[in-house]
């Protein structure tokens, strides 16, 4: 599975592992994935990237869950407390 942002050419989003994890890409630096992202459970099945944010995209995954995400807020730090709400690019479960 893959989504191409459509406000930002150089970014996509991978997805479809049987972990669950999802992989955020910039063309720009293609080496190496930028973030990566682990809460599914499950093989992602869509990514859909926000026609109105180059950072917000939404992924659905086997298991029946979506959540939206928000890669302004990679490598933000986050508490103790917060760890069990998931990472911080997860806006919406």
């Amino acid at each position: 599975m893959i989504g191409f942002s459509q406000l930002n050419e150089f970014l996509f989003a991978t997805g479809g592992e049987s972990s669950g994890i999802i992989k955020v890409w910039d063309l720009r630096m293609a080496k190496e994935f930028i973030n990566d992202l682990h809460y599914h459970k499950q093989p992602v099945m869509q990514i859909e990237w926000s026609p109105k944010s180059e950072f917000l995209f939404m992924s659905s995954a086997s298991e029946g869950e979506i959540f939206v995400w928000d890669q302004s807020k990679c490598g933000e730090e986050q508490g103790r407390c917060d760890y069990q709400d998931g990472p911080p690019e997860m806006i919406f479960p």
